[in-house]
């Protein structure tokens, strides 16, 4: 539910992979933007956006797998935005933060997300990744009418040292916007939860705002575990975590 995410508290960084992930990806905007092709420089260093954990080798080996990719990118004749809020006149409480998105001089916008942690999140008609895209066309690049293509690539550089990418055309670009148009509508009308294993990355099975889950048994295909009614939304966060 996006009103129920809207009203919990902000993302706490307790967990080490929580407070990891944040600081790979502010590591990685700091080098996209300073044109850096190595985050070495910033061992032991720390971030605003994480005070108190300084960098890591570790953290610092995974950005420069994502930077050496990325870094190919034409940066000097695209226009492009690091770590920028996205979203879609749709709906104003639909936005998201987009890691990395470019539109080339050849039509291309692309869409670079990084992912540093363990479970496989795959590029293909991700549904994140086409509304990140949808919402960079209409908020930063004011819905020009010459896209060619979109690319996405999603890094994963604790999985694969190589990124997933997939390419689609326009028109899956704008049958998404359509989707995301009727999905709305959809909620509106009948604003029913549906519990299921994507729960595992809403905030709300953090905490125990959720009633839904705890009548609801969930079976997870790719752990195998089966969470019974008697299981606070907190403990099935507990349970996803630990084995991500």
């Amino acid at each position: 539910s996006v009103d129920l995410c809207a009203a919990l508290p902000p993302a706490d960084l307790s967990s080490s992979y929580s407070r990891e992930g944040t600081l790979a990806h502010a590591l990685t905007t700091e080098c996209v933007r300073n044109g850096e092709f190595s985050a070495d420089d910033y061992i032991g260093a720390v971030l605003p956006e994480c005070p108190g954990y300084p960098v890591t080798a570790r953290v610092a080996s995974s950005v420069n797998d994502v930077l050496r990719h990325v870094m190919q990118l034409p940066f000097g004749t695209s226009e492009w935005y690091a770590e920028k809020r996205v979203g879609v006149p749709l709906d104003d409480r639909l936005w998201g933060t987009s890691d990395l998105v470019m539109l080339e001089p050849d039509g291309t916008l692309r869409v670079e997300d990084y992912k540093f942690g363990w479970s496989p999140v795959p590029a293909e008609n991700n549904p994140q990744l086409l509304y990140y895209a949808v919402g960079a066309w209409r908020t930063l690049f004011g819905s020009r009418d010459d896209i060619s293509r979109v690319v996405i690539r999603v890094h994963k550089p604790n999985i694969s040292p190589e990124p997933e990418v997939w390419e689609t055309d326009v028109m899956r670009f704008l049958d998404f916007e359509t989707e995301l148009a009727g999905a709305l509508v959809a909620v509106e009308q009948f604003p029913e939860f549906v519990p299921g294993t994507h729960c595992r990355y809403c905030p709300a099975a953090q905490l125990d705002r959720c009633g839904v889950l705890q009548k609801t048994v969930i079976a997870d295909e790719q752990t195998s575990i089966t969470v019974w009614e008697t299981e606070t939304p907190a403990q099935l966060g507990d349970r996803f975590k630990r084995h991500e």
